[in-house]
């Protein structure tokens, strides 16, 4: 059987105006009422979600990578560091599968099916792809 160790990390923004101080001023302030409960992270300060597979027995990294990114699953484009065709930040499509050096073939929103390189590209998962039910 094979085993995993998975992390989840969400990541939540909320901006908060503060006036008339200075930065460190500004800085203290926030912090005070972070952690005051006065300035209060809700679901809709969330921006995205991540899991990974942070350790595994038995399970090479690239099986690790096809897990975590199905066919069908949805991401979102950040930054891409190609200098010829980049994929523009915001771009949302769909994986069509992760070959055996690890990068994931994609299919965007407008045509291109130029694949992520983890560790090169930024980009966020969306959703997991819905998977068929099958009659038993």
């Amino acid at each position: 059987m094979k085993e995993f160790r998975v992390e989840i990390s969400k990541t939540t923004i909320k901006e908060v105006e503060v006036n008339d101080h200075s930065l460190e001023e500004v800085i203290d302030l926030v912090q005070e009422g972070y952690d005051d409960k006065k300035a209060v992270l809700s679901r809709n300060d969330d921006i995205g979600t991540k899991i990974n597979v942070v350790s595994k027995k038995n399970l090479t990294q690239i099986e690790a990578l096809r897990l975590q990114y199905p066919k069908g699953t949805k991401i979102r484009c950040i930054e891409m560091n190609d200098p010829y065709h980049p994929i523009p930040s915001g771009m949302i499509g769909e994986v069509e599968f992760v070959d055996d050096a690890g990068t994931i073939h994609m299919r965007w929103e407008n045509g291109s099916s130029l694949g992520l390189i983890i560790g090169e590209d930024f980009f966020e998962k969306l959703e997991e792809p819905i998977m068929a039910k099958t009659k038993k």
